[in-house]
């Protein structure tokens, strides 16, 4: 529901046509969500499903690499590095748990 509401469509394929193995599916991610609401437990959830290195933030890399495991779009380490731009309240280049918490509460409201 997040994926959909911040606009992020795609299918889980390469460059080259072929398919990706997906680690997390987005019936997985919807999972995470409630219908109506999210509880801080369903964000921390989702943020630790961004945070693949356990660092406490969201790098480009990792945008990259989840949102192409989940088939959502296929951009480019600059291009994720701009997405995160428009998110990041303090200019460190990272996306923290605070910035994505206000990311996913925005999305809510819409």
């Amino acid at each position: 529901m997040v994926m959909e509401r911040l606009g992020i469509f795609g299918v889980a394929e390469d460059p080259d046509g072929e398919q990706l193995p997906e680690r997390i599916g987005a019936t997985e991610i919807a999972r995470v969500f409630d219908e109506e609401e999210v509880s801080l437990e369903e964000v921390k959830e989702a943020f630790y499903v961004f945070d693949r290195n356990c660092d406490s933030f969201v790098d480009a890399r990792e945008l990259r690499d989840v949102l192409r495991a989940l088939g959502f779009a296929d951009l480019s380490e600059p291009q994720c590095r701009d997405l995160i731009r428009a998110f990041d309240e303090n200019g460190d280049g990272l996306i923290d748990f605070r910035e994505f918490t206000k990311l996913v509460q925005r999305s809510f409201r819409q």
